[in-house]
Parts: C-alpha cells; sequence; structure tokens
C-alpha cells in the first residue's frame, strides 16, 4: 500500500510542473512497471507547437478576459448603490420642479451591486488555451497502467488511471478523445 502511495504521490509531483522535462524528470514510479514512464517523451516538435499554440491562443484568452474587466468594472459602477442613489436624486430633483417622472426605481437605491465576474468566467473557460498539449504524458501513464494491468495488479493501473483524470494540471491540459480513453480503460478493469 505505501508503494501505491508513493507511486501516486511521485505520479502527482510529476503533473505539478509547467515544464513538460520536469514532468519526466520528476517522475519515479517503484515497482517492475516503472520503466515505462521513461518512456514518457515529447513528440518531436511537440515544445515548438505548444509554444506557438500557446502565444496565439493565449493572447485571445487573456483579451477576453480584459474585455470580461472591464464589462465588470462598467456594470459595478452602473449597478452600485452610490449610481442609484445620484440618478434617484436627480429624479427627486426632477420631480421637485414640476416634471412628471416615476419615482419607482428608487426604491431599489440602497440594494447592493452587481459583480457578474466576467473576467473570472472568461479565463475560467479559456484555460485550456492557455494550456500546452500533455497528450503523450497522459498516454504515457496508460501504459504504465496497463503494464499493472496485465500483472494483475488492476488495482495499481485504476489508481494510475484516476490520478491522471484527478490531477487538474493534466486533466485540464489533455484532449477529451484523452479522457475518454482514460475513462474506457477504467471500466474495463
Amino acid at each position: 500500500m505505501k508503494i501505491i502511495i508513493l507511486s501516486l504521490s511521485l505520479a502527482l509531483v510529476l503533473f505539478s510542473s509547467c515544464s513538460h522535462e520536469n514532468l519526466i524528470k520528476q517522475a519515479h514510479i517503484s515497482g517492475n512497471c516503472s520503466e515505462k514512464i521513461r518512456e514518457i517523451v515529447p513528440p518531436p516538435g511537440q515544445r515548438i507547437m505548444d509554444f506557438s499554440r500557446q502565444v496565439a491562443t493565449g493572447s485571445v484568452s487573456i483579451a477576453i478576459a480584459g474585455v470580461g474587466a472591464a464589462t465588470d468594472a462598467i456594470v459595478i459602477v452602473l449597478t452600485s448603490p452610490v449610481t442609484k442613489i445620484s440618478l434617484c436624486v436627480t429624479a427627486i430633483a426632477i420631480a421637485a420642479s414640476g416634471e412628471s417622472i416615476d419615482l419607482g426605481f428608487c426604491q431599489y437605491a440602497g440594494e447592493p451591486g452587481l459583480n457578474p465576474k466576467l473576467a473570472q468566467k472568461a479565463l475560467d473557460h479559456t484555460k485550456s488555451w492557455r494550456c500546452p498539449n500533455l497528450d503523450y504524458i497522459s498516454q504515457g501513464l496508460r501504459k504504465v497502467a496497463a503494464c499493472y494491468s496485465q500483472g494483475k495488479e488492476n488495482e495499481k493501473a485504476k489508481l494510475q488511471l484516476e490520478s491522471i483524470l484527478n490531477n487538474k494540471t493534466i486533466s485540464e491540459c489533455i484532449s477529451t478523445e484523452e479522457i475518454d480513453r482514460i475513462k474506457i480503460e477504467m471500466a474495463q478493469l
């Protein structure tokens, strides 16, 4: 059991780094299947493709978040109690001068303003745009799980697959096809 916990802990450390090379260097899975971890190498040109993709789509993601932040600021100012009270005071002044005006909106003047948090939502929804493609790491860890499975160590195999999905650093940066493969392999154990 200690070996399984150590293996999973070390696998999680593997995914906590941003650098592909560091992800692989930090892995030290014990047992007969540990040699499979050494086979995890990025495909030729992967780092260049990831960098290019992150520059292009990451910039768009940040720009969208910037628009969200500007919108948040506008909504916060327009819906703040100060703004509402200012409008209500102006409306009362107009009504006091003899003009006909509906003061119904003044009842909402003291309510707290809105914060739609669009900037954070934009960042959350475009997170994958800023991720490197970590499918090859997931595929390598699936090979480790397959090794455990072939050795009739299904519990270790299942834990290995679960660690991929439970680690947000990797699970958010792998394709939906890779996630589907992991789920299929887990169901077969």
